[in-house]
């Protein structure tokens, strides 16, 4: 296996958790989830960043742990807690295949806005000036990767940074330009006073689509330094700091537009700040929209390329990296697909991926979790203590994430989370399934990259799409498991006891230590 470069610090980390929770429609909030809980969708923000810290203290404890220096996330934390590798690899089979799908969705919009805005096209290629842009750009962000860590990360920084300080520029001037009369009465509609919990509940579902992304930054564990103490404290912090400012752009948003009037708003956030900055909507939501649309591009490129890449061990190609410490086979692998799915228009059909899979994942790893102190001890203990396990490199200085030493103290509240976490994660993955995919994918903070597609083209019965897709898809891969151990099994070494055997059965014929020596 080659070697990745540990040169990414907690900044870069930052950055990447940033730009995948942010997706590209943060100025979006609370697009729809306002029409589910009225003026108490802010409520609904506040329960889903609950939910979404139980999540973070989930991939945050195994970070902290023994397999907290390695790139693979949940492939390597439900190995070795579970101590199988076939498991690990069907939970964790969906996962390259749906961030493909959003990193083709999210260039396929930056090329439609590139080309409408610059123009140009190659009039020599048949396919629209669109599509090459988006090839152009999955083409550049190929070149980053394979250049080496730290440029898709330095540009990262960049990208994310700008984005921030539009966002709090926007936030901040607003909070008083809040009209509390906007948030009265809280349940405004009959429906809402017949059941104010169930449609709290059905709005906080709905929010917690938002953080699909959040175990992006596991994957930079193989590159950062210090990543047992740094990830674990960046995947909380950004976690809290998401989830208290699309809480607070809800409140924001509802206190200065009525609800009532929020249906009229294009993009509401935006334009509620237009409103109390006195400048044109557009000219805040534009310049937000492709910050967040270009972090979400690059954010979503590290998961599927870092798992990839430690997938390695069941298919070696994988895990080749070329002299800057890219792993470029895996680069490759991820790119090259999304921009087949961007000139063939099938973007639709990898996107009925994104959802079973990465919510099956969460699920999955938060049982995990609640498993964890009896499943694994000497893991839990590591991850809790900041105590080195026997699965260290030796390249990182251990030390255990902010909640470590609550956790230590009490188990039983990893198990709280990990059952938390797993049972919203069965609440998103129940709607997926039941739901239309437009509707579902539509709850993204990637949604207003799905303009794009052709109209009607995710509008089917789930049945036809989401189910089959998935079960297909899983197919596919225990194919592969099955090919790649056939492989494995035939690439390994002899017994001492056959080469014995051979050596006493031919005594004449040297072995290869004598051939190296000859």
């Amino acid at each position: 296996m080659g070697d990745l470069h540990r040169v990414l610090g907690p900044a870069h980390a930052t950055a990447v958790a940033l730009g995948a929770l942010c997706g590209a429609g943060v100025v979006f909030v609370p697009r729809r989830v306002e029409n589910l809980a009225g003026p108490a969708t802010p409520v609904a923000f506040l329960l889903a960043t609950t939910g979404a810290l139980a999540l973070a203290v989930c991939w945050a404890v195994f970070l902290a742990g023994p397999t907290g220096d390695r790139p693979g996330g949940a492939y390597r934390h439900l190995a070795r807690t579970w101590d199988s590798e076939a498991l690990a690899f069907a939970v964790v089979w969906t996962k390259p295949a749906a961030y493909v799908g959003l990193l083709a969705l999210l260039a396929a919009w930056l090329g439609d806005w590139l080309a409408r805005a610059v123009g140009g096209g190659s009039p020599i290629l048949s396919t629209p000036a669109a599509d090459q842009w988006a090839v152009g750009l999955l083409a550049l962000l190929t070149a980053l990767h394979l250049a080496g860590v730290r440029w898709p990360a330095r540009l990262q920084l960049v990208v994310t940074g700008a984005l921030s300080a539009l966002l709090l520029g926007m936030l901040l001037p607003g909070l008083p330009a809040i009209v509390p009369g906007n948030f009265v009465p809280l349940l405004p509609t009959e429906s809402l006073r017949a059941d104010p919990v169930g449609a709290v509940g059905d709005a906080t579902l709905v929010a917690l689509f938002g953080v699909v992304g959040v175990e992006v930054v596991a994957n930079l564990a193989g590159e950062t330094r210090g990543s047992r103490r740094w990830l674990p404290r960046v995947l909380l912090g950004v976690t809290l700091a998401v989830g208290v400012a699309v809480t607070l752009i809800a409140t924001i948003t509802l206190g200065v537009i009525p609800w009532t009037r929020l249906v009229f708003a294009t993009v509401p956030f935006a334009d509620a700040a237009a409103s109390y900055l006195r400048v044109r909507a557009s000219l805040l939501a534009e310049p937000a929209i492709l910050l967040a649309t270009a972090g979400g591009l690059l954010a979503f490129s590290w998961a599927p390329t870092r798992l990839l890449y430690d997938l390695g061990d069941l298919l070696p190609p994988l895990s080749r990296t070329n002299r800057h410490g890219a792993p470029d086979v895996a680069v490759l692998t991820t790119t090259v697909p999304a921009a087949a799915l961007v000139v063939t228009d099938t973007t639709h059909l990898a996107l009925y991926l994104a959802l079973p899979g990465l919510f099956g994942l969460y699920l999955c790893h938060g049982v995990t979790a609640a498993a964890l102190p009896r499943a694994d001890p000497a893991g839990f203990s590591a991850g809790t203590t900041g105590v080195r396990a026997d699965a260290g490199d030796g390249t990182d200085d251990g030390g255990a994430d902010a909640t470590a030493p609550l956790l230590h103290r009490r188990p039983a509240l990893l198990v709280v989370a990990g059952l938390t976490a797993s049972g919203l994660a069965a609440l998103c993955l129940a709607l997926v399934v039941t739901r239309d995919p437009a509707t579902t994918l539509g709850w993204l903070r990637v949604a207003p990259a799905l303009s794009i597609l052709p109209e009607g083209t995710l509008v089917r019965d789930p049945a036809t799409t989401v189910l089959p897709a998935t079960l297909g898809w899983l197919t596919v891969g225990a194919l592969v498991w099955l090919t790649a151990r056939d492989y494995r099994l035939s690439r390994e070494p002899e017994s001492d006891s056959d080469r014995d055997t051979d050596r006493s059965e031919s005594p004449a014929r040297p072995n290869t230590a004598d051939r190296r020596r000859d």
